[in-house]
């Protein structure tokens, strides 16, 4: 469960977060990366969640989770400045994808409305309508599944 104060805070958990959440991530546009050049045309879309961004933190709590996703956000953020150079075609951002009714999500929902929880498939349904619509404007942002953004 993450951490309601620093005094739950686990080096343990925090390299749990980071693998699962920032490494993966990044090892995969590794994997990807060798693959694009100048010409290619790609979108590429990175869960991470609004809990990451550091100017929109007003709770607390979720340490490792947050650090994990602003590690995540940065990542991206680099990665978009690099590839923007190289792969201009190529758009990379980090996505909030909404409250998505699963099994990682049900010991938190007591306090999300209805209105604010999507099933898996809907949720699916916005990452693709959302990745139809970004632009290389939007490479390297922390994004809404709406496509609106989130500050760092």
């Amino acid at each position: 469960m993450p951490e309601k104060a620093l005094r739950q805070f686990s080096p343990a958990q925090l390299l749990d977060n980071i693998n699962a959440n920032c490494i993966a991530a990044v090892n995969l546009l590794q994997v990807l990366e060798p693959h694009f050049n100048r010409q290619s045309q790609c979108k590429i879309i990175v869960l991470s969640a609004k809990v990451g961004s550091i100017e929109d933190n007003y709770l607390g709590g979720w340490h490792s989770y947050r650090m994990s996703k602003a590690a995540l956000n940065m990542a991206i953020k680099t990665v978009s400045i690099e590839w923007r150079r190289r792969f201009p075609g190529v758009t990379v951002v980090a996505v909030h994808p909404g409250t998505t009714d699963s099994t990682l999500s049900q010991p938190f929902q007591k306090n999300v409305p209805a209105s604010q929880l999507a099933s898996a498939a809907t949720t699916a349904d916005r990452l693709s309508a959302l990745a139809g619509q970004l632009s290389a404007e939007d490479s390297g942002a922390l994004l809404h599944w709406d496509g609106s953004k989130i500050p760092f």
